[in-house]
């Protein structure tokens, strides 16, 4: 039986590169998931959220309603405006 994710994540920078090729399939993604350092850009906090005017909403949220109307997330009898109502008061 090879290496765990868990011990593999134990070991040295060097012994993982020599001993990477022991984790099977299943343990390598397991590392890659919960043990391997996420690298990239981070956002910075102080950007504001995107402003939309009423018109860009209303077609933001027309598309979102027939998105979730194809994948059958909405009763086919209800209308935008009834589902509207009710994402209004959940928010």
């Amino acid at each position: 039986m090879g290496l765990t994710a868990k011990e593999f994540a134990r070991l040295s920078d060097e012994e993982k590169r020599k001993r990477y090729n022991e984790l099977d399939n299943v343990e390598a993604s397991r590392y890659r998931i919960h043990h391997e350092p996420v690298w990239g850009k981070s956002t910075p906090l102080s950007e504001s959220p995107v402003q939309y005017t009423p018109e860009e909403e209303e077609k933001l949220n027309r598309n979102l309603f027939a998105l979730e109307k194809q994948f059958h997330r909405v009763p086919e009898d209800m209308t935008f405006d009834e589902w509207m109502k009710g994402v209004q008061k959940e928010g």
